[in-house]
């Protein structure tokens, strides 16, 4: 059974997701970190689902949840969450930052 794995940015996105929506309602927070977690059960079913990112990295795919964005990779099987992020951002410009 494949596992879903956080990189440290992805950890750090959610944490700062979940503190934008607490602003205005933890209950509301909560429940779209539990959104998320159902969007990110599907990768584990089909994990190549997103769409192909090579322009931002190499490997990488991305899934939309409504407004983010979930750049992801698929290494042996499992899936790597690298950033969830919102779609308005200049995501292959974090990624370039990151090299």
């Amino acid at each position: 059974m494949p596992n879903i794995y956080y990189a440290e940015a992805a950890l750090q996105d959610l944490d700062e997701i979940w503190r934008y929506f607490a602003q205005g309602s933890s209950t509301r927070a909560s429940e779209f970190v539990r959104e998320l977690d159902e969007t990110l059960k599907l990768l584990l079913e089909f994990p190549y689902m997103g769409r192909e990112r090579n322009e931002w990295k190499e490997g990488l795919r991305s899934l939309n949840h409504k407004k983010y964005v979930i750049a992801y990779q698929v290494i042996d099987g499992d899936v790597v969450i690298e950033r969830v992020v919102h779609g308005s951002r200049d995501i292959e410009g974090l990624f370039r930052d990151e090299e």
